[in-house]
């Protein structure tokens, strides 16, 4: 969350974040890498003094980092690229960019020890590294594990753990004075998917924990340490209306600590071409869980793309539309292949509701870590590339928040990045065509 006075509105520029999964980082010697490759050079770029940064921190490197002079030249490392770290990406622990990750992703899950071990590490690591002036900082995490295979004895390991994390974060606030918030990020074919299913789990363990005490004595309350991290893909692949399940969310009590900025793959199944076009996303590293709608109108989940088409090769005429947990470049609503359209709209419903809650400041991180597995026409060739394409997708936002008049500059910040031809009308608020 950021630190705002009930005067203030808006972002900056600065405060704006790219997750750093994007990027391979299994070992502290990476991620210092890429803090000085990726990251210094995208807010250069940005014309900017400083940026925010959401870093993916595996759990090899937390434990790395449990070592004062392994944080020391991290934290140096952050100052000299100004780089100010506000919120970390919990959610994968490891191999995120392994090929054949898929399912893996969720391991450990939240039934076990490792889980609650992990996210100490990094609970430490962000309270050690806040800027002075922020006293709150947010990690994002797996939403408890994946729906297959999990158990009633996983989800009483799992609540149990979530309520020992809270204690150890409520003595952490109490001696560093940082107060570190874990969201939970629903996700396609976990065990919290929808907004309903969130709010469920957290009001009752909510009431289970209630009136508990950490080991300082102090009481906790699960809701001031567990909260939720949107991610605007993933409820957009649910066919969730993403105004209705932040209201709801937020209506429940439950702090929308961090939002994820993404955009999800969707598909008119009626457009000749599309199952072909859609093989080039069939890639081995991560998993891309489809819900398509049928022609009587009802939502049919796949576990990973390549399973939808074997089934839509069997039947064309039975579907009429997809939406693939693919994430693609925040501003196009199209992609080189013309077939294949993105939830872009999704994105814009969301600033737009962003405008009516004008004393909402969650954190705002783009998420866009498949860069690398795009289809080879959409694929950066190089760092420069890469940066390039960080850099218009920050842009965009920018420029959609400046147009609703909710970024805290005047317009955007002089020397921003210049973007490139494919996001040329990025300041007039369109999604590319």
């Amino acid at each position: 969350m950021l630190n705002v006075t009930s005067a203030r509105r808006g972002w900056c520029s600065s405060e704006l974040a790219y997750c750093s999964n994007l990027h391979p980082g299994e070992t502290l010697q990476e991620v210092l890498d890429n803090l000085r490759r990726y990251l210094a050079p995208v807010r250069q770029q940005r014309g900017l003094t400083w940026m925010d940064a959401g870093l993916w921190l595996s759990a090899n490197v937390a434990v790395e980092l449990q070592h004062p002079a392994s944080l020391s030249v991290f934290r140096q490392t952050l100052q000299s690229t100004g780089v100010r770290l506000t919120s970390l990406n919990g959610f994968p622990a490891g191999m995120f960019h392994q090929h054949g990750l898929k399912a893996g992703v969720y391991q450990p899950d939240w039934s076990v020890l490792q889980r609650l071990e992990y996210s100490m590490a990094l609970a430490r690591i962000l309270a050690a590294c806040l800027p002075d002036d922020v006293t709150t900082g947010v990690i994002s995490t797996v939403p408890l594990g994946y729906r297959v295979g999990w158990t009633e004895q996983k989800h009483q390991a799992a609540q149990w753990q979530l309520m020992e994390l809270c204690h150890f974060l409520a003595d952490l606030r109490q001696q560093t004075g940082k107060h570190i918030i874990f969201a939970l990020e629903m996700e396609p074919d976990c065990v919290l998917e929808r907004s309903d299913e969130l709010v469920e789990f957290l009001q009752t363990l909510s009431l289970q924990d209630s009136g508990s005490q950490s080991d300082s004595g102090d009481k906790v309350s699960v809701l001031e340490y567990l909260g939720c991290c949107f991610d605007v893909c993933h409820q957009a692949v649910v066919h969730e209306d993403i105004c209705q399940a932040l209201v709801a969310i937020r209506s429940a009590g439950i702090n929308i600590a961090k939002i994820q900025l993404s955009s999800a793959l969707e598909v008119d199944l009626n457009k000749p071409g599309v199952a072909k076009a859609l093989v080039e996303f069939c890639e081995p590293r991560y998993l891309h869980q489809v819900k398509a709608i049928n022609s009587a109108g009802d939502i049919a989940a796949f576990e990973d793309l390549p399973c939808f088409l074997d089934t839509l090769q069997q039947d064309t005429a039975l579907w009429r539309s997809a939406r693939v947990h693919f994430h693609v470049p925040l501003y196009q609503q199209k992609l080189a292949d013309l077939s294949i359209s993105t939830t872009s709209a999704q994105l814009l419903q969301l600033f737009d509701y962003l405008v009516e809650q004008p004393h909402f400041q969650p954190v705002l991180e783009v998420e866009t870590y498949s860069w690398q597995v795009m289809p080879e026409a959409d694929r950066p060739l190089d760092d420069c590339a890469l940066i390039q394409g960080v850099c218009d997708e920050l842009g965009w936002v920018e420029a959609m928040l400046a147009q609703r008049g909710c970024l805290a500059c005047d317009g955007l910040l002089e020397g921003a990045a210049v973007m490139d031809g494919n996001a040329a009308d990025k300041q007039t608020g369109n999604v590319v065509q």
